[in-house]
Formats: C-alpha cells, sequence, structure tokens
C-alpha cells in the first residue's frame, strides 16, 4: 500500500472511498469482482482505472454533479482519490 497520509492511504479521499465501499456489501462484491476479473490481464494502474470508469458511469447524479455514493463526491473531490491504491486494497483481501 501506499505511504502513510491518511489512515494508512494516500490522502483523505482515498480512505473515505475504500470505507465506502467497504461498508456496501454490494458495492464491495462490485468493485471486487472487476478488480479481480481486471487485474488478470492488467496492471493496478489500469485496474483502478477500470474501477473509476464503472462507479463515473454507475454514480454520476448529472443534475447535481456530483458522484453518490454513499457520500456525495464534487468532481474536484473525485480527481483526488488513488485509484491504484483502490485496486490495490481491493486485490489484497
Amino acid at each position: 500500500m501506499a505511504e502513510e497520509g491518511y489512515n494508512g492511504y494516500t490522502n483523505y479521499e482515498t480512505w473515505l472511498v475504500c470505507l465506502n465501499i467497504d461498508n456496501d456489501k454490494a458495492l464491495y462484491d462490485d468493485v471486487r469482482n472487476i478488480a479481480l476479473g481486471y487485474s488478470e490481464k492488467h496492471d493496478n494502474y489500469d485496474t483502478g482505472c477500470q474501477i473509476r470508469i464503472h462507479l463515473e458511469l454507475t454514480y454520476w447524479v448529472l443534475e447535481y454533479n456530483i458522484y453518490k455514493i454513499c457520500d456525495s463526491w464534487t468532481e474536484r473531490d473525485w480527481k483526488e482519490i488513488n485509484w491504484t491504491e483502490v485496486a490495490e486494497t481491493r486485490l489484497e483481501e
């Protein structure tokens, strides 16, 4: 995992999205399946990008210009997430 920045994660945004994923069984299973399936032929960066794309397509709320995954995420917050680290934590489990 990346160097410590916030509770062992790169930053607050990465920690919070991982917390949101971990606390929702359906979301957790969905993201874990993407990570496991995609990582067989791709590195963690590409796997993280695939997770990000899936979540963007699934959880973008155009009316409010946010991503709604348990918490509400602005585009600015979303861009701070270390998606490679999200993939790594899903593959370590």
